[in-house]
C-alpha cells in the first residue's frame, strides 16, 4: 500500500504555542477504510513553536468575551495563518523528507470562542495564508461539519481514539488534558470487527479546564507560565473551602452536572471567572494553596468524568485501561492526584500516562488532526455522532488549495 504524509497542527486554548507532526500514513493491506487499525501511523517529525506574547494577550483578550473591533479580528485570522504556515513550513524543512508524499496540512485553527448551546465554535488561523506558506492543500475547519449536522462540535478526537487505540478486548479511557480536558471511552474493538469506528457507541465528553485555570494562577500569582512538574501545588494544600466555592459556582456547577455528550472551554472556564472566585480567598488561602486546589480541582472534575461515563455505560466495576495525553501529563503532582481520585472513582482502572502507541503525550492532539486531513482526503466521515450529538457522520473539514494548485481530473 501507498505510504501518504500529513502534517497536522494544533494550538489548544491554553495558548502556550503550536505543535506540529509529519505523519506517514499507510492503510493495513486488505483493512476496510475507517475500520478500528485499519491504518498503520508513524510520527516522523515534531515541533513546537511557542506563541508570541503579543498574540497570546490578544487571543486571551478575545477569550474573556471581552469587545473586540471586526477589523482586530480579521488582522487577528491573518497573524494566526502567518504563524501557522510558519510553524508548518519549518516543520517540514526540519523533517527534511520528500515533500512530494505530503498530501497536505490539518490545520485545528485557534479557538476563540465556542458555544456549544448554540450549535456555534469559532476557529482562526487563515488556511489560504497556510497553503501559500507551505505550497500544500490545507485541511481546516473541522469543527463545522459536525455543526452542520446538529452536533456541538466537539469533541472530535474519539474517532481518532477509535481508530488507533482501541484495544482489542480491554476498554479503554483516553484522557486528553491541554487547557481543557476531556476523556474517550472506547470499547474493546472485538465487538465491532464489522464496522466502521464513525458508528461505534463512543462515549466522550470534555471534563472541564485541564492547564488553563493552573496556568492562569501560576502566571498572576507566580509570574511564570505554567506549574512545571507540579512543583508549586506540591509546595502547597488543598482549601477546601476554595475547592467548594469553584465546584458550586451556577455555570460550573450547570456544566459538571450535565450527562455526555458535552464540550466547553473558556466561555464556562475563564480567567474572569476564576479570578472572581480567587478575590474572595485572597486573604486566606495562600498563592501555593491557590494552585494546589485548582491542581485538585482538575484532578477531581476528570475523575468525575470518568465516574459519569461508566455509571452511564454500566461498567464502573469493570476493569479498564487508563491513559493520559497531552501537556497536563507532564504534571507530577496533578498525575498523583488524579491517581488518588481515580482510585475511588474506578476502583479497577489502571492509570498509564503516555500514548499507548508510545509517542509522546504532546504529540497526540496533532496526530488528531493530522488523520482527521487524511479522512477528509479519503471522504470518510471523521465524528462520531454519539460523541457529539450529531444527527449523523459526516466527513469533516473544508480544503483550501496553495496558488496554481492543478486539480487532477476525475476519471
Amino acid at each position: 500500500m501507498t505510504v501518504e504524509h500529513f502534517v497536522g497542527l494544533m494550538s489548544g486554548t491554553s495558548l502556550d504555542g503550536v505543535d506540529g507532526v509529519v505523519v506517514a500514513i499507510e492503510p493495513r493491506e486488505g483493512n476496510t477504510l475507517g475500520m478500528a487499525d485499519s491504518v498503520n501511523v508513524s510520527i516522523e517529525a515534531h515541533c513546537h513553536s511557542p506563541m508570541p506574547a503579543p498574540l497570546k494577550e490578544t487571543l486571551l483578550h478575545c477569550q474573556r468575551g471581552e469587545p473586540i473591533h471586526i477589523q482586530v479580528l480579521c488582522a487577528l485570522d491573518n497573524t494566526l495563518g502567518e504563524w501557522f504556515g510558519d510553524a508548518a513550513f519549518n516543520l517540514l524543512r526540519q523533517w527534511g523528507g520528500d515533500t512530494s508524499t505530503v498530501v497536505a496540512v490539518g490545520s485545528h485553527g485557534q479557538t476563540v470562542g465556542h458555544y456549544p448551546n448554540a450549535h456555534a465554535s469559532c476557529q482562526l488561523g487563515n488556511p489560504s495564508v497556510i497553503a501559500t506558506k507551505t505550497g500544500l492543500p490545507v485541511v481546516s475547519h473541522f469543527r463545522q461539519g459536525d455543526l452542520a449536522v446538529g452536533g456541538q462540535g466537539a469533541p472530535l478526537v474519539p474517532w481518532v481514539d477509535a481508530i488507533l487505540y482501541s484495544h482489542e478486548t480491554v476498554p479503554r479511557y483516553l484522557i486528553n488534558i491541554g487547557g481543557m480536558a476531556n476523556v474517550t471511552w472506547v470499547p474493546p474493538r472485538s465487538g465491532y470487527a464489522q464496522q466502521p469506528v464513525w458508528e461505534w457507541p463512543l462515549v466522550a465528553m470534555d471534563t472541564g479546564p485541564g492547564n488553563v485555570w493552573m496556568d492562569a494562577a501560576c502566571q498572576q500569582l507566580f509570574n511564570k507560565p505554567y506549574d512545571t512538574h507540579g512543583a508549586l501545588a506540591a509546595h502547597g494544600s488543598v482549601s477546601n473551602a476554595l475547592l467548594m466555592a469553584l465546584l458550586q459556582e451556577a455555570t460550573i456547577a450547570e456544566f459538571l452536572a450535565k450527562p455526555a455528550p458535552k464540550s466547553t472551554g473558556r466561555d464556562v472556564f475563564s480567567v474572569s471567572v476564576l479570578e472572581a472566585i480567587l478575590d474572595l480567598f485572597a486573604a486566606s488561602v495562600s498563592p501555593h494553596d491557590v494552585v494546589a486546589t485548582l491542581t485538585h480541582f482538575t484532578a477531581q472534575t476528570i475523575a468525575n468524568g470518568l465516574q459519569q461515563l461508566a455509571v452511564h455505560q454500566g461498567i464502573q466495576t469493570e476493569a479498564a485501561e487508563i491513559w493520559v495525553t497531552g501537556g497536563g501529563a507532564f504534571n507530577s503532582t496533578l498525575m498523583q492526584a488524579l491517581k488518588n481520585a481515580l482510585g475511588i472513582a474506578l476502583p479497577k482502572g489502571v492509570l498509564n500516562v503516555g500514548d499507548p502507541l508510545g509517542y509522546p503525550p504532546q504529540h497526540k492532539e496533532p496526530l488528531a488532526f493530522a488523520l482527521l486531513a487524511w479522512a477528509r482526503w479519503q471522504a470518510l466521515p471523521g465524528n462520531n455522532a454519539f460523541a457529539t450529538g450529531a444527527t449523523k457522520a459526516t466527513p469533516l473539514g473544508a480544503v483550501w488549495l496553495p496558488p496554481f494548485f492543478k486539480l487532477k481530473p476525475q476519471v
